[in-house]
Parts: structure tokens; C-alpha cells; sequence
């Protein structure tokens, strides 16, 4: 009873003793090493999302400053403004690829666009070193995120390698693929008390 009970500890591994015998089993050094660099891969990520969280804050407050000026003074950004500047410049060509009507008005819109933005900026040149100074953190905000977010990428590639080696650890042992490095420990301990009970049965008989 004894004996079938320690074997029943091992679910959802089946086999007779001698299969359990042997079985070919990791060191418990092998399968706590996989355990601790699981625990690392896990924490450098979480700190790493940490790092994304702070610097999506960044962005987002660099640009809803640099919003917040733009509307009270009614100009516009570097970027808006060779937006503007580009879409005058292919309106000329378009118009002057086929000069009618069509496009010469898209062309006199985009030429009126872009006065109006420069006469704002011109306007406000006493706050363009302002706007500029909001523009330039956001750009070094953003790229400072993207550089984070491409390390978490490789972070979390490594956890899933991790986690693809302690699966195959279990799955070799007959086991369930899902358990943790520390179930995998739990078993191999249950793996031994089961092989301890048999062979003291064995001996009895």
C-alpha cells in the first residue's frame, strides 16, 4: 500500500518501479539552475517594462507639452511645417505637370497652408526656441522608448527560451510541460521517496 501510494505521488508520470528506476533524471543542480535563470530572465523583464512605462510617460508628457504651446500660440511644429513645405512643393509639380484648374486650386490651397504657417511662426518667433525645445524631447524621448522597446524584445525571446528548456526538462520526464523548474524539483524529491519505499518493499519480500 505503501509502495502504491509513493508511486501515486508521481501522477502524472506512470510506470512500473523498475521504469521509474530507470528513468533518466537531471541533476537537482541541472533543473535549480534552469530555476534561477528563469527568476533572472523574469526580473530583468519586469524592470525592463519598468524603463518602458517611465519613458512612454516621457513621450507623452514631451508632446502634450508641446500641444499645449501650439495652441495657445497658434503655430505649428518643425515637422508640421515641412509637411506643409512638401505638400506645396508636390502640388507645384502636379500642377505644373498639367496646369488646370483641378490643380491649381490643390496648389493654391497648399501655398496659402504653408504662408499662414509661416506667418505664425513668424509670429511667434520669440517661442520657436520653446517649441523647438519640446520638439527635441519628445524626438530624444521616443527614440530612448524605441531603444527600450527593442530590448525587452530580445528579453523576452530569452524567457521564452528559458521556459521552452524547463518545458522540455518536464516533457522528457513525463511530465506536464507547464510546471515550474521548482514543480520539476518537488517531483524529483517525490521520485526518490517513491524509489526508497520500493526497494525497502523489495528487500521485505
Amino acid at each position: 500500500q505503501e509502495a502504491e501510494n509513493a508511486m501515486a505521488h508521481l501522477l502524472p508520470w506512470e510506470g512500473t518501479p523498475e521504469a521509474l528506476r530507470r528513468l533518466a533524471v537531471p541533476a537537482a543542480g541541472d533543473v535549480d539552475a534552469r530555476r534561477k535563470r528563469s527568476e533572472v530572465a523574469a526580473e530583468a523583464l519586469r524592470r525592463q517594462q519598468e524603463q518602458i512605462a517611465g519613458a512612454s510617460l516621457d513621450v507623452a508628457s514631451a508632446r502634450a507639452k508641446l500641444d499645449a504651446l501650439l495652441a495657445v500660440t497658434g503655430a505649428v511644429s518643425d515637422e508640421q511645417t515641412e509637411r506643409l513645405r512638401a505638400a506645396r512643393d508636390a502640388a507645384w509639380h502636379a500642377h505644373r505637370a498639367r496646369l488646370d484648374a483641378s490643380t491649381a486650386d490643390v496648389f493654391e490651397k497648399a501655398m496659402r497652408d504653408d504662408d499662414r504657417a509661416a506667418e505664425l511662426r513668424l509670429r511667434n518667433a520669440d517661442r520657436l526656441s520653446e517649441i523647438r525645445l519640446h520638439e527635441r524631447a519628445g524626438a530624444e524621448a521616443s527614440a530612448r522608448l524605441a531603444v527600450l522597446m527593442e530590448e525587452a524584445g530580445r528579453l523576452e525571446q530569452g524567457q521564452r527560451d528559458v521556459e521552452a528548456d524547463i518545458a522540455a526538462l518536464a516533457g522528457g520526464l513525463g511530465l506536464a510541460e507547464s510546471l515550474s523548474p521548482a514543480d520539476v524539483l518537488a517531483w524529483l524529491e517525490r521520485r526518490a521517496a517513491a524509489l526508497e519505499v520500493t526497494v525497502d518493499m523489495t528487500r521485505l519480500a
